[in-house]
């Protein structure tokens, strides 16, 4: 039996949004603004589920706060299994 898929939730989904989130965001911001990042994610909902590939759909509030910016921004991201059950894989839309 294939592994089941990680909830929108789950602290290893989360690390993992949080993770790529600041790789994207680090990327938009200037050289110079690239400063220590804190990023932390509140309000998880599973907005969705597809019942053929068990794949989640998620939205949640990602807070982001540095020395010089303190925001809160919409984020969806999606969670489905990868490597035959093995893995599973986070798509963010920022």
């Amino acid at each position: 039996m294939p592994a089941a898929t990680p909830q929108c939730y789950s602290s290893a989904v989360a690390e993992l949004v949080v993770e790529l989130s600041e790789k994207a965001l680090l990327k938009q911001l200037a050289p110079s603004k690239t400063s220590p990042l804190r990023l932390t994610l509140s309000a998880i909902n599973t907005t969705g589920m597809d019942e053929y590939t068990l794949a989640y759909q998620c939205a949640a509030q990602l807070h982001v706060d540095g020395p010089d910016i303190s925001n809160s921004i919409p984020i969806n991201y999606s969670v489905e299994l990868i490597d035959k059950g093995k893995a599973f894989n986070v798509s963010i839309f920022l």
